[in-house]
């Protein structure tokens, strides 16, 4: 599958997975009990989820050196390179591999984030600061995601020119959005910009510091997400993927029908290549899948009951 199709299923893929993160107790509802700054922060963190879907469906191409993906996450593609990586090898393409990838990042964010909340009971005044302005980070992640919406927009529109602009421009106007979001996290009580000139309280300090670390295990969570999404859409065309370093095409097989003489391409009318009619049509139905997921993803957070 090409990029935009990958997206696609990143983006339904983590929108799917909220709801599932509703009912196993990893992502909290909404109630209109809670702060203002407590709803902000978990729509905040839905935020990230799905960055990290859009992050995850990129990931299996960075080792494609001609990628749009490997483009945009160049030192990974050079990690990549030197642990010599191929395209549509046994590592990227592979369930298991990229499975036990992810999960050993989890486990390093889990147990160096245990270390960095204590340090902070224990006193550690620097990293209580770091952590406070940790929350940063979620402006970062919303400014970008509003500029690749836009990015998206001109995309659709096919106006090459004001996506070079907004390309190019890029950090600016991702400081330009930034500057209104840290003054909705002021107003909303999360972030408080007068402390940082002064003192941060340790309860401030551990607020912060568990936002980031939950954070950050919410965008690995969903960037093994968005990972297997790629897979699974690769499933879908005739190259196939890995398990367990097995090389599997079930759309193969049902490719080769195809080559049966006079009925072959009556039963399978469209060949289920990259970049072909027959991706073309899995877009669009995973584009309009987006829309009631979207819907479901919106009602489960507000508690709303099936």
């Amino acid at each position: 599958m090409l990029y935009p199709t990958h997206k696609r299923f990143g983006i339904l893929w983590g929108l799917v997975a909220i709801p599932i993160g509703v009912i196993l107790g990893l992502i909290p509802i909404i109630s209109f009990k809670m702060s203002s700054s407590e709803m902000l922060m978990i729509v905040l963190c839905g935020v990230v989820g799905m960055r990290g879907a859009l992050f995850g469906a990129e990931f299996p191409d960075i080792d494609s050196p001609t990628s749009i993906p490997r483009q945009k996450h160049k030192i990974i593609g050079r990690i990549f390179d030197l642990c010599g990586v191929k395209h549509r090898g046994k590592y990227s393409h592979d369930y298991l591999s990229i499975g036990l990838t992810f999960v050993i990042i989890y486990f390093l964010v889990h147990i160096t984030g245990e270390r960095f909340v204590q340090a902070i009971v224990e006193g550690n005044t620097t990293l209580g600061t770091l952590a406070y302005l940790g929350v940063l980070f979620f402006v970062y992640v919303v400014a970008n995601m509003v500029v690749d919406t836009i990015l998206w927009v001109a995309n659709l529109v096919k106006n090459k020119r004001m996506w070079a602009i907004v390309n190019k421009k890029r950090v600016v106007i991702s400081l330009m959005i930034s500057a209104p979001l840290v003054l909705i996290l002021t107003l909303t009580g999360v972030f408080d910009i007068k402390s940082v000139f002064g003192s941060i309280s340790l309860k401030q300090s551990l607020s912060s510091a568990m936002i980031l670390v939950t954070s950050l295990k919410i965008y690995t969570i969903f960037s093994l997400v968005g990972a297997y999404s790629h897979l699974f859409a690769d499933m879908l065309t005739k190259d196939g993927v890995s398990i367990c370093f097995v090389k599997i095409s079930p759309m193969g097989i049902i490719s080769n029908v195809r080559k049966i003489p006079i009925l072959g391409k009556f039963l399978v009318p469209l060949d289920p290549k990259t970049g072909g009619r027959w991706e073309d049509i899995v877009r669009y139905v995973v584009t309009g899948l987006c829309i009631p997921a979207s819907v479901l993803a919106v009602m489960v957070m507000t508690g709303y009951e099936l």
